[in-house]
C-alpha cells in the first residue's frame, strides 16, 4: 500500500507550519515497513494556483492507495477530523503569494461539498484514545486547507480513501507528543481500510 501524506508550507501569520513537521514525523514512523505501507510526503505551498496544479501532478506520480492531508488551524485547541471539503474559497485572505481568489466558488459546476472517504467517528475515537482532544468537524474552513481537500477529493478515484486532519498549534513538547500519537492512530486506521 502506498500512502500519500500532505501538508503545507508557511502562510501569512504562520511562518513555520507545524503540519509539515507532523506529516514527516508520521511518514517516518517505524510501524510502516512491517505493515507493508510505503509513505510519501508532499508539502504544498499555501498558494491556490500551486495547489490546483500540484494535486493532480502528485496523484499521477505517486498513484496512492490512500491519502491523508494535514493542515493547521491556529485557533482550534483540538485535532479536527474533517467531514467534508466545500466548494468555497475565501476572497478575504490572501495566499502566501499575496493573491486572493477572484471568486468564492472553487470549481464551477462542481457539487457544494465532497464528503471524506474514511470512517470519521472511529478515526476520531482512535485519535482521542491516544490522549489528545479530537472532534469530527463539519467545516474545513474557506482557506487553502479546504480548497486542497475539495480538489483532492475531486481528483481521486472514488474508491481511494482520503481524509483531512486539522491540527492545532501546540505549545509544549508533551502536547506535541500526544498530538503525534493521535495523528498516528488516525493514520493507521486510514492505512488499514
Amino acid at each position: 500500500m502506498r500512502l500519500l501524506i500532505t501538508a503545507f508550507g508557511p502562510f501569512p501569520g504562520v511562518p513555520k507550519n507545524p503540519s509539515e513537521a507532523l506529516a514527516r514525523r508520521i511518514a517516518g514512523h517505524r510501524c510502516w515497513p512491517a505493515a507493508g505501507v510505503e509513505t510519501v510526503v508532499r508539502v504544498f505551498p499555501t498558494d491556490y494556483a500551486a495547489v490546483a496544479r500540484l494535486i493532480p501532478a502528485a496523484l499521477a506520480e505517486i498513484r496512492p492507495d490512500a491519502v491523508l492531508m494535514f493542515g493547521v488551524a491556529s485557533k482550534r485547541r483540538h485535532l479536527s477530523v474533517e467531514k467534508r471539503g466545500a466548494n468555497r474559497a475565501s476572497i478575504l485572505h490572501p495566499d502566501v503569494s499575496g493573491r486572493r481568489p477572484d471568486r468564492i466558488v472553487l470549481q464551477a459546476g462542481a457539487p457544494d461539498f465532497r464528503p471524506a472517504r474514511a470512517a470519521l467517528v472511529p478515526t476520531a475515537v482512535a485519535a482521542r484514545r491516544s490522549g489528545f482532544p479530537t472532534r469530527v468537524s463539519r467545516s474545513a474552513g474557506t482557506y487553502l486547507c479546504n480548497a486542497s481537500y475539495f480538489l483532492m477529493l475531486g481528483a481521486l478515484a472514488p474508491d481511494i480513501p482520503c481524509l483531512f486532519l486539522h491540527i492545532p498549534k501546540v505549545r509544549d513538547r508533551a502536547a506535541g507528543r500526544r498530538l503525534a500519537a493521535a495523528a498516528l492512530a488516525a493514520t493507521r486506521l486510514l492505512a488499514r481500510r
